[in-house]
């Protein structure tokens, strides 16, 4: 593996959803700031169920792997099992899912300047009722200049709070908020 300093520097730009859980039509996560730049900052926030979660899930799930053919990648979503795939389905007659992504390569957090220099993974699902029928990759580019490179699965940092009790809480009667909050932070080690 090459050193950390020969290591390209992947940030994700965006991430396209359509018939996503409840995630309806055609929509983009656009992780840039208003001038195009790649954001250093973006928060998720909505109400219980409106898909912050499955917004997490599928960036992670979009991370470009590479296949066993010479210079090809694909999703990591591509390689898992059904019962993932089937949990990503809106129910229907006949539902097809669309789930893509473009990651920002060598291009520094708030560069002036966005080189497009980009891979792009992506994947279709069928389903009917609720169940998978075909799953195949879709728009899977690596540019011929990175094909020579160790390509790193971009971080991807989690902030998850629920709001249930912890059981070391329960006991405590000097809790000053009744929904004290259980956190978790997922940070990559390199």
């Amino acid at each position: 593996m090459a050193s950390a300093a020969q290591q390209p520097l992947i940030y994700f730009h965006s991430l396209v959803l359509e018939n996503v859980r409840c995630f309806g039509e055609h929509q983009v996560l656009e992780l840039t700031d208003a001038q195009g730049r790649l954001a250093r900052w973006t928060l998720l926030l909505g109400d219980n169920g409106v898909g912050k979660t499955t917004l997490l899930q599928c960036l992670a799930w979009m991370r470009p792997v590479r296949t066993g053919e010479a210079h090809a990648i694909e999703p990591v979503l591509n390689n898992e099992g059904n019962n993932v795939l089937n949990s990503l389905l809106r129910t229907g007659s006949e539902v097809t899912l669309e789930l893509g992504a473009t990651l920002s390569v060598n291009q520094s957090l708030g560069a002036t300047k966005p080189r497009n220099q980009g891979i792009d993974t992506g994947i279709r699902l069928v389903g009917k009722n609720g169940q998978l029928q075909r799953a195949e990759p879709t728009t899977n580019r690596f540019p011929p200049r990175f094909r020579n490179i160790d390509l790193l699965e971009p971080p991807i940092f989690a902030y998850g709070a629920d709001r249930r009790m912890g059981a070391a809480n329960l006991e405590k009667s000097d809790l000053s908020d009744p929904l004290a909050t259980n956190a978790t932070l997922i940070v990559p080690i390199r």
